[in-house]
């Protein structure tokens, strides 16, 4: 899956960006980002552990400037208690927008299970649309970051509020948004948040296709974004959809600094 990077919200399933600082990138000229998710944070123990610096130096190596950090909040809280923080998760991140400071690689931290909501298993046990109080607990979550992160500019940083909110009413969407940028805004008033479009997103076919279908698919998304001005970032970097360790059974991989590595698609995404 590529995910369109952001354009100011003109319907529902299109990506809003929400508030900019003078001079940094803003809700209607954002620049073309391109990059790749990154996943050490994606899911409580599945693989987690502090960002790789390698990655942020691949990235960069190959032409990208951009990454977003799709996060389980349940990874930087204590035995479930959602007011208790680990410093160490918690410098894992801190971590990772060193990385990207010094690779020149923009990091974009996002709440992909965020107290209250997920698109993952299992499901959480309150509702971030429908409960005042887990809306309160997420708020303080953003907050946290954006107190943690103030001053760094904005063509460095960046907040995706929640991962792929689900089909709702949209009044009930915007309501939780603006808890959320409320509660980032009271702690760094200047910092790019962004809200991903209602109803999920699509899912177009995976490292199954075959290979050469799914290049030309890429290319075709990949050119249109390119001429609208539009940037994006592939989930993911190393994986299943990844350039590398992705796992397709058609692929003639290359060996790689100790991974297998799609020469065809990091050829493609390096042309847009």
């Amino acid at each position: 899956m590529i995910k369109r990077m952001w354009v100011p919200l003109l319907v529902w399933g299109v990506i809003q960006a929400v508030a900019l600082a003078q001079g940094e990138p803003t809700a209607r000229e954002l620049p073309r980002w391109r990059g790749f998710n990154l996943q050490e944070m994606f899911y409580k123990g599945s693989s987690t552990g502090p960002f790789k610096e390698e990655d942020f130096k691949l990235i960069s190596e190959w032409g990208f400037n951009f990454v977003r950090l799709p996060m389980d909040y349940r990874i930087w809280i204590v035995d479930g208690d959602w007011n208790r923080f680990n410093e160490t998760a918690l410098q894992w991140v801190d971590q990772a927008v060193k990385y990207g400071q010094q690779y020149g690689v923009h990091v974009c931290l996002n709440f992909h299970r965020a107290p209250g909501y997920t698109v993952a298993s299992p499901p959480e046990p309150t509702s971030l649309w429908t409960d005042p109080a887990t809306q309160k607990v997420c708020a303080s979550h953003w907050a946290l970051f954006a107190k943690r992160y103030k001053g760094i500019p904005n063509s460095q940083l960046s907040f995706d509020l929640v991962n792929e909110p689900p089909d709702m009413d949209p009044n009930v969407y915007a309501q939780v948004v603006g808890v959320l940028v409320d509660a980032i805004r009271a702690e760094d008033p200047n910092r790019l948040a962004i809200a991903d479009g209602i109803n999920y997103g699509v899912i177009p076919c995976r490292n199954q296709t075959p290979h050469d279908v799914t290049l030309r698919w890429m290319e075709d998304c990949l050119s249109n974004w390119q001429q609208a001005g539009i940037g994006w970032a592939l989930w993911n970097f190393r994986g299943s959809f990844g350039v590398l360790d992705s796992g397709r059974a058609d692929v003639q991989y290359e060996d790689f600094r100790g991974h297998k590595l799609d020469r065809k698609m990091l050829d493609l995404l390096q042309r847009h």
